[in-house]
């Protein structure tokens, strides 16, 4: 634990990550064997289930770890469909929905969408910094 920590240090809030990484790593361990058998849903309620993981956690480790076609919502997103004016959703899950009812419900596609969403808003940002 002690090296778990000294490694997270940089992040912040060290201590309270390594608990939950520990929390994380014995869930996984406990869904390991039945990984394949269990659908998305049945995951994500196994995930939400473990102290500190959010909607957003529990989707990056489905869609990123798992494999899952899940659609991850994030800051970024929410700021993606307000520049564009796509959408403006009051919750994670009306965002999620969104999504997924507008793509092609695929692992890849949705990594992708969020990998360039993430790289929009960072260049936007940069630019707005800019030209402060």
């Amino acid at each position: 634990m002690k090296k778990l920590k000294q490694l997270l240090k940089p992040a912040g809030f060290y201590n309270q990550k390594a608990k939950r990484l520990k929390l994380i790593t014995k869930k996984y361990l406990e869904l390991k064997p039945k990984l394949r058998f269990l659908s998305v849903e049945e995951l994500r309620k196994e995930l939400l289930s473990v102290k500190g993981v959010g909607n957003e956690t529990a989707d990056s480790i489905l869609l990123y770890a798992f494999n899952r076609p899940v659609f991850v919502v994030d800051a970024y997103t929410k700021r993606f469909c307000e520049h564009f004016k796509l959408f403006t959703g009051k919750t994670y899950q009306d965002y999620q929905r969104f999504f997924e009812k507008n793509l092609p419900r695929d692992q890849y596609i949705f990594n992708e969408y969020h990998a360039l969403i993430v790289r929009w808003a960072k260049e936007h940002a940069n630019r707005k910094r800019k030209t402060l």
